[in-house]
C-alpha cells in the first residue's frame, strides 16, 4: 500500500506500512498547515499520512472553492475507497475535517462494508450540536476578522495585509458555507472506534459537545482534552501528536 489519492496534498509514505492515517484539515486550512507532521509524528516505520488538500488553494488554488458539503465528500469517497482497498485506513479530522472524517467513515461503512481501523476527531462537537453553529458564510470582511481572531490560530499578518486576508477570506467563507450546507443524521453510528481530542479552552466546542460524540460510535469511544483552545493543533502540537500516535498504536494492534 504505497499510493495517494488524488485529493492528498501531502504524502509520508512508511516502508513497512501496516496503517495509512488520512487527514482532513479545518476550515480555511490546507495541507501545508500539517506539513511538519510528515516529520512529526511518530511511527516512520510503519505508518504512512495522506493529508486532504481542498480545491481553491494551495497547489489547487486554480480550481474553483467547493461550497456544498457533500459535494466535498462525493469529490474524495472514489479515492477513499481505493485506499481502503489497499489496507487499513486510521481517519483523523481536525474541526470542520472531523466532520468530513466521520460523513466519509459512515460512507465506506454503509456502501463498502468496509471500516477504518479507527475514527480520530479534534476540535468539533459532536452532530446533535451542529445546528446550534452561527452562518458565518454571511460574515463581511471586519465581521470575519474578529471571529478569525475570537477563535485564535491565524497571524495577525494575514489578518492585516488586505491582498492575502482577501483570498483567505473567500476560502474561509467557502469552507463556512460547505459546513453549513452539512446535515447530519443525528442517529447515525460508525462501527469505527472513536476517539475524540478537545481543548479545554476552545471557545468553539465544550466538553460536553464533545463527549456527544459517544453516541455515534458502535464500538469502543474516548475522549481527551489538551491544554489550548479551538487551535490547540498550534499551541499542543508535540502533545497532540503524540495523542495520535497512541491512538494508531492501539488501533493498530486490536486490527
Amino acid at each position: 500500500m504505497s499510493t495517494s489519492h488524488a485529493w492528498a496534498g501531502l504524502s509520508r509514505h512508511a516502508q513497512n506500512e501496516q496503517m495509512k492515517m488520512v487527514v482532513f484539515p479545518f476550515a480555511g486550512g490546507n495541507a501545508t498547515a500539517f506539513h511538519s507532521w510528515l516529520r512529526d509524528l511518530p511511527g516512520h516505520d510503519w505508518l504512512s499520512l495522506d493529508i486532504l488538500q481542498l480545491p481553491g488553494r494551495a497547489d489547487r488554488v486554480n480550481e474553483a472553492l467547493l461550497t456544498d458539503f457533500n459535494q466535498i465528500v462525493d469529490g474524495i469517497f472514489p479515492d477513499l475507497v481505493r485506499l481502503a482497498g489497499e489496507g487499513p485506513l486510521l481517519m483523523m479530522g481536525y474541526s470542520m475535517g472531523a466532520c468530513l472524517a466521520y460523513e466519509l467513515t459512515l460512507r465506506l461503512e454503509h456502501r463498502c462494508g468496509v471500516s477504518p481501523v479507527g475514527l480520530l476527531l479534534a476540535a468539533r462537537k459532536a452532530p446533535t450540536f451542529h445546528y446550534a453553529t452561527e452562518e458565518r458564510r454571511y460574515f463581511d470582511q471586519e465581521r470575519m476578522r474578529k471571529e478569525i481572531r475570537r477563535l485564535g490560530g491565524t497571524p495577525e499578518a494575514v489578518l492585516r495585509n488586505p491582498e492575502v486576508f482577501e483570498h483567505f477570506y473567500k476560502v474561509l467563507s467557502a469552507d463556512f458555507q460547505a459546513l453549513e450546507s452539512y446535515r447530519p443524521d443525528l442517529n447515525s453510528v460508525v462501527q469505527a472506534p472513536i476517539a475524540v481530542i478537545g481543548g479545554i479552552d476552545d471557545p468553539e466546542t465544550d466538553i460536553g459537545q464533545l463527549y456527544a460524540w459517544q453516541r455515534h460510535a458502535h464500538s469502543s469511544f474516548d475522549l481527551h482534552m489538551l491544554k489550548g483552545g479551538h487551535f490547540f493543533i498550534q499551541t499542543e502540537k508535540q502533545a497532540l501528536l503524540r495523542l495520535l500516535h497512541h491512538y494508531a498504536v492501539i488501533f493498530k494492534d486490536r486490527f
